[in-house]
């Protein structure tokens, strides 16, 4: 039985031949799907060992990667953003075999070290008359110019 906050409101749940449900404040309406099934192929499996790392790797930088994509409000907008940018990633990675992240094993609820891309914005120069006078190898100095 679908359920509906007022007379023409948004309805959540399913009836004997759709599935409605309500995201970013609008109506989606499915067709059910009876019996689904759960494929264990080897790309389903690589998928889903993609998705659990980048997942834990948000529920661990949760409190960096929650406001930390410019234009996309803080909350499930920007998780999912989080997690669409970062599973490009993975899969490149994987693609070309460098070794930019490690991967989950099954149950196992860590964060794992990669190559994650944390935030996209755009931030003003802060020196933009920055130039090198030198580097020092031997007292490991770096000198720097900057007209501010």
């Amino acid at each position: 039985m679908a359920k509906s906050s007022g007379y023409f409101g948004l309805r959540r749940g399913s009836t004997k031949s759709h599935t409605f449900s309500v995201l970013n404040g609008q109506q989606i309406t499915k067709e059910r799907v009876e019996g689904g099934k759960n494929p264990r192929t080897l790309n389903q499996m690589i998928q889903r060992c993609f998705v659990a790392t980048i997942g834990q790797a948000y529920s661990a930088l949760k409190v960096i990667c929650d406001h930390s994509f410019e234009g996309i409000s803080a909350g499930n907008l920007t998780r999912n953003e989080f997690l669409s940018v970062n599973l490009k990633a993975i899969r490149l990675s994987k693609e070309y075999g460098n070794a930019f992240f490690g991967f989950a094993k099954y149950g196992e609820q860590l964060l794992v070290p990669g190559s994650y891309i944390l935030a996209k914005g755009s931030l003003d120069d802060c020196a933009p008359d920055m130039s090198l006078r030198s580097v020092l190898s031997t007292n490991k100095t770096i000198t720097i110019d900057a007209a501010l």
